[in-house]
């Protein structure tokens, strides 16, 4: 499954690395990590590292293109 990011920074972490537009694969889904509510996606951010980060920075690429054809009245 692929994903869009939305949101860069949260709160005291100043940098997750990754870019705002940008597509990324999904290694892994989680309900629960850490601590960590909702869902989470297991992802390789821009600097190489694998990181879980909440579904709540990103789109799916469904969402998107459902959000696309609304646009356009299909």
């Amino acid at each position: 499954m692929k994903v869009v990011c939305k949101v860069t920074t949260v709160g005291q972490d100043k940098s997750l690395h990754l870019t705002v537009g940008k597509t990324y694969d999904i290694l892994k889904v989680a309900e629960v990590y850490d601590g960590m509510p909702g869902i989470v996606y297991k992802i390789k951010n821009d600097i190489g590292t694998i990181r879980m980060y909440s579904s709540s920075k990103f789109d799916t690429l469904d969402f998107i293109r459902g959000q696309k054809l609304n646009e356009l009245g299909i």
